[in-house]
């Protein structure tokens, strides 16, 4: 039996109760749109040559393949949930945007619209799965979202994107009980670096600062330019305590930096603010506290040497970032 042959003794019983099979198969065979017929166990019955073309398998590969195992094992949970419930009978039908695995290895993000064909006394007999290949809308989004969110020259959070995460972090901290610090930097003389070297060198002391600080904390702390000297990160799970140690372990690493560039020197100004469950805050009055702490030590600059940050006891390992 050829592979056409088999694809058609596959989809025959399956096809709607109006009886119109030529219909039914000329749809199937000939959608642009990759469709897959999947039994209540979630079995793959049969596919169109568009869904093999999309995900780059041979017929036999596919058929009594289970759904699930084309997918991103990250997303194979949420696909497991919307069948259960639609053979189950609590939908008809849903969509939902997903990660698939390819047979060469690459990933493809894809529209999945699944739903429900029962039998004549209503329970359910297969469901019809039909796949679009979203991966260039979802390259477009996605740049769209450095766009609105990040800062172009840095790579880092923009204030717009900072807002948005800390919100999520905020309320998180409320729940767990978990500590933020807000710590505020400001790059000391950047205007007169501008002035003295010209933009280009400007713009250079800034990605060096960004990059220091990024280097400089955990992969669930938050990093954001917040104007063209300004720069936050919001230390999560951190005791105002820790401030010290966060502020040296940067401070050390802009040394290193300045020895081996003696052009000029890079200095940050800090203002820090805490963030206490026990009595919370909103982030625009965590962002103010630390606004205003960062003023005070920038007047405190020009009159005399501003007063060291206490070191009081603070978990250092549980701050430090990941090992190179």
């Amino acid at each position: 039996m050829t592979e056409y042959t088999q694809q058609q003794a596959a989809v025959a019983p399956l096809s709607p109760r109006t009886g119109d099979e030529t219909w039914f198969r000329t749809v199937f065979e000939r959608s642009a749109l990759g469709v897959a017929l999947t039994n209540p166990s979630g079995a793959i019955l049969a596919c169109n040559p568009a869904l093999k073309s999309l995900l780059g398998y041979q017929q036999e590969e596919l058929t009594g393949t289970p759904v699930s195992t084309l997918s991103h094992p990250e997303d194979r949970q949420i696909d497991a949930a919307y069948l259960q419930e639609l053979f189950a009978g609590k939908r008809q039908h849903f969509q939902v945007d997903r990660r698939y695995l390819l047979r060469n290895g690459q990933t493809m993000w894809g529209r999945l619209m699944v739903s429900l064909v029962t039998d004549t006394d209503g329970s359910p007999q297969y469901a019809i799965s039909i796949i679009e290949d979203i991966t260039e809308h979802k390259t477009a989004e996605s740049q769209l979202q450095q766009l609105l969110y990040r800062d172009e020259l840095t790579g880092l959070h923009n204030r717009r994107g900072l807002l948005t995460l800390a919100e999520h972090q905020l309320r998180i901290s409320r729940r767990s009980q978990q500590h933020l610090l807000a710590v505020y930097g400001d790059i000391d003389g950047l205007n007169w670096i501008n002035k003295a070297f010209g933009r280009r060198e400007g713009d250079h002391a800034v990605q060096t600062v960004a990059a220091i600080l990024r280097g400089g904390v955990r992969d669930s702390d938050i990093v954001a330019r917040m104007g063209s000297d300004e720069f936050l990160i919001l230390a999560i799970d951190a005791p105002g305590a820790c401030a010290a140690h966060i502020i040296d372990r940067i401070e050390e690493k802009l040394a290193q930096y300045n020895v081996a560039h003696p052009q000029y020197t890079l200095q940050i100004t800090w203002g820090i603010a805490e963030h206490d469950p026990q009595s919370p805050l909103a982030f625009d009055d965590l962002l103010l506290r630390a606004s205003e702490a960062l003023s005070r030590r920038k007047q405190a600059k020009r009159t005399e040497s501003p007063a060291p940050i206490p070191e009081v006891i603070c978990d250092k390992s549980a701050l430090a970032p990941p090992a190179p």
